[in-house]
């Protein structure tokens, strides 16, 4: 749902940024075998119910999404696909529908950050590509913490993808009809989560603070990209606050944190938050000691 007064406009806002502070953050398990699908045997993530409350997103032209990321290779558990967002209208078997999906792909030649959404006219990919593994592995698989800017539109061209402040140079998708289906009372949000439809997408990622607009953002901007991530603060992190407007930035549909005792939500709309588990897999709650903000870099594979 677009904030109230907006309408479809490309949202920009002027406010002073707040100083940072570091925050907690999701951890998810993948078990011991990531090629299954959603009911995998120890497989956690959180899911995020935006309809519950009965207000849900809007049917939309552009998403956007600003989520903060921390990874390494071995999170993948020897899978070559890690699924950081995704949305799903159905259920997380073979018969859900992927609406949106934000993911790394190191299979075969495949070296690619992919934001892949379906519009009416069908499915299309932003696509970062990298060289090799190596290329890929030092700037989003490093250990440390990321922040992430993606716009999605079905007109190709204004597709956008940043990290850590800097255009990405993408390669756009074609433009597609109609909108990108968010509007559903059975849609969901997964966080670190993949389906049966796309087995051995798993990833047990740290995630941190995300939001998520059905309206397009204008990232382009250096000043809206700073109510986000900026370079003078300790892993660039710019708090948020408890609605996601503490940095400058316009209050999102979603604004999903973490302080340690599970994920909040202080967007526009009502969610239920639950924990999807499965065998002995937990997902893990985190304070704001290691998370971004902190400057703590990760060497060790999460479970």
């Amino acid at each position: 749902m677009a904030p109230l007064g907006l309408a479809r406009a490309v949202l920009t806002t002027s406010a002073a940024v707040a100083a940072a502070s570091s925050q907690g953050f999701t951890t998810g398990a993948v078990g011991a075998d990531n090629e299954g699908g959603a009911t995998n045997t120890n497989h956690a993530y959180a899911q995020i119910d935006p309809n519950s409350g009965g207000d849900t997103h809007t049917n939309t032209t552009d998403v956007s999404i600003v989520t903060w990321f921390r990874g390494l290779p071995g999170d993948m558990n020897g899978g070559d696909y890690g699924m950081l967002w995704q949305f799903v209208r159905g259920d997380m078997g073979s018969s859900g529908t992927r609406t949106i999906e934000i993911f790394i792909d190191r299979t075969g030649s495949n070296k690619k950050f992919n934001a892949f959404f379906i519009g009416a006219g069908g499915a299309r990919t932003t696509t970062k590509d990298y060289t090799d593994n190596s290329t890929l592995d030092a700037a989003l698989l490093d250990g440390e913490w990321h922040c992430i800017m993606l716009r999605m539109s079905t007109t190709g061209a204004n597709c956008e993808m940043y990290l850590d402040g800097a255009d990405q140079s993408i390669s756009h998708p074609s433009d597609t009809s109609g909108n990108i289906d968010l509007d559903d009372t059975d849609g969901e949000w997964n966080m670190s989560a993949f389906s049966g439809a796309f087995p051995g997408a798993g990833a047990a990622w740290d995630i941190g603070p995300t939001w998520i607009y059905d309206t397009a953002v204008d990232f382009t901007s250096s000043t809206v990209r700073g109510y986000y991530f900026d370079s003078g603060n300790t892993d660039g992190y710019v708090d948020g606050g408890d609605d996601g407007t503490a940095g400058g930035a316009v209050k999102p549909d979603l604004y999903l944190y973490n302080e340690g005792s599970g994920v909040e939500n202080g967007g526009n709309l009502t969610a239920t938050i639950r924990d999807i588990t499965n065998g002995s897999g937990s997902v893990t709650d985190n304070d704001n000691t290691n998370g971004p903000g902190s400057g703590d870099t990760r060497t060790s594979a999460n479970p």
